[in-house]
């Protein structure tokens, strides 16, 4: 059965739904069980696998509520651990053991996590029943699907099946969000959307810097409701991708991943819903958007702030969309600036290994370039482009770029890098050298749309 659709003749009735948020009405669980059962009893809880068990198993955020809900079965047992796998008939870990006196009729239960727990184990059943069962974030007491045993490939809320294209894990200083890839429908890119700290010490590269910000993109694979990475190693470096600034006569660049940027304030939504920073949060949803304000300072000082910067980041299951805006302070000479970057490694191991990117064209004229190695030959400055593609037959990942001065620009540029660490694509917002002025503002949007096909 498709993602998405019903069996003809069974239906999905919606029950008790006036009120509820996207907390607490969208189902954690995929409906694929696994054989395993909770062997024990607090505080000793293991799993182990049995031909005829049925238990689910979800990736969970710490110290949070959650409640399973099911039909009637043989089994209800409920653990957590800090790991996502742990051996067979090896005790867990985490902060939840429960087992319930009476699973007929005990139709759901609330826990709260540990601080550390990861995943949860609900156990239904030893004897090949397949009760229906939901697992939500907060409180509930009854379940919103019924018609059982169909089987339904999806979780559902207010009505509909919820699509499995898009899957938020927010912590206290990282989000991570999961795309899914035309590859297959079990194959995810992962973006790792992350608090960066590093406190001033001595004027130094890469400090006095508090943002979030885009720092990598790994493959993963979605198994019984879990995301595991696919490959050891990620596609991107830990370049930046955003805003990089450099003022003529200082020792490097300002922004993001150089350091030099403050956070003033910031918040994200799923689907609409505001969150804090730091708030922890996870479940299938259709848009994630992230928003912040900070203060760019020249590099190598503590405080001398030269431009404001504000950006909205724009999740769906098409890409990620980045709207920036750098508002100037001062009137500076700028030796060089990027709105927009692509840090998408050559290899997997810089110079050896999986080819990650071996060809790339753009708007420019629509010329295949090989980038094939480091020191390639096609690290020329085109002026003009917004757009451009980068690929490898190789592994199948395929990124499309496209950055609009939506000030029009100030005499922009495109380059790829030939460098050994990467095929990093830059796009500027002016030429190499220009005098900005106090109060000018640059408004500049990146669209990024990665895949593996």
């Amino acid at each position: 059965m498709d993602f998405g659709k019903v069996a003809l003749g069974k239906t999905i009735n919606i029950l008790n739904t006036l009120g509820l948020t996207l907390d607490t009405d969208i189902s954690l669980f995929d409906g694929e069980f696994i054989k395993k059962n909770i062997i024990g009893s607090n505080p000793s809880m293991t799993v182990r696998s049995v031909d005829t068990a049925q238990m689910a198993k979800i990736s969970v955020s710490p110290n949070t509520t959650y409640t399973a809900i099911k039909q009637p079965s043989s089994r209800f047992k409920i653990a957590t651990d800090t790991i996502v796998d742990r051996s067979d008939d090896t005790v867990l870990q985490g902060g939840v053991m429960w087992s319930s006196s009476s699973p007929t009729t005990e139709l759901y239960h609330t826990f709260t996590t540990g601080s550390s727990d990861v995943v949860a184990y609900i156990d239904v059943s030893a004897a090949n029943e397949i009760p229906l069962m939901q697992i939500v974030a907060g409180t509930k007491t009854a379940l919103t699907i019924s018609d059982y045993p169909t089987k339904i490939n999806g979780s559902v809320s207010i009505g509909s099946i919820v699509d499995k294209n898009l899957y938020i894990d927010a912590k206290a200083t990282e989000i991570m969000f999961y795309i899914r890839t035309t590859k297959s429908s079990n194959i995810y890119l992962g973006y790792n959307f992350k608090r960066t700290t590093i406190p001033y010490s001595d004027g130094g590269l890469t400090q006095n810097c508090d943002v979030w910000r885009l720092v990598n993109i790994t493959e993963y694979i979605l198994l019984s409701g879990i995301f595991a990475a696919n490959k050891a190693y990620s596609y991107l470096t830990d370049g930046e991708i955003e805003c990089a600034i450099k003022v003529t006569g200082t020792n490097d660049f300002s922004g993001g991943f150089h350091g030099y940027e403050i956070i003033e304030n910031g918040f994200y939504l799923v689907d609409g819903i505001y969150k804090t920073l730091g708030t922890a949060y996870s479940g299938w949803c259709k848009q994630i958007t992230f928003c912040q304000n900070s203060n760019i300072l020249k590099n190598g000082t503590e405080s001398d702030i030269i431009a404001h910067h504000s950006k909205i980041v724009n999740v769906g299951k098409n890409g990620i969309t980045i709207k920036q805006t750098i508002k100037w302070l001062q009137a500076l000479s700028i030796a060089s600036n990027y709105m927009g970057m692509f840090p998408v490694k050559r290899k997997s191991n810089y110079t050896t290994g999986d080819q990650i990117t071996d060809h790339f064209f753009s708007d420019y004229d629509y010329i295949a370039y090989d980038v094939t190695e480091t020191a390639h030959a096609n690290d020329t400055q085109r002026v003009g482009v917004s757009k451009a593609i980068i690929w490898s037959g190789a592994c199948g990942l395929t990124a499309e770029i496209e950055v609009i001065q939506t000030d029009n620009g100030k005499g922009s540029y495109f380059f790829c890098s030939n460098s050994d660490t990467y095929n990093k694509l830059y796009f500027s917002h002016t030429n190499e050298a220009y005098t900005t002025s106090i109060d000018e503002v640059w408004d500049n949007v990146t669209t990024l749309k990665v895949d593996l096909l």
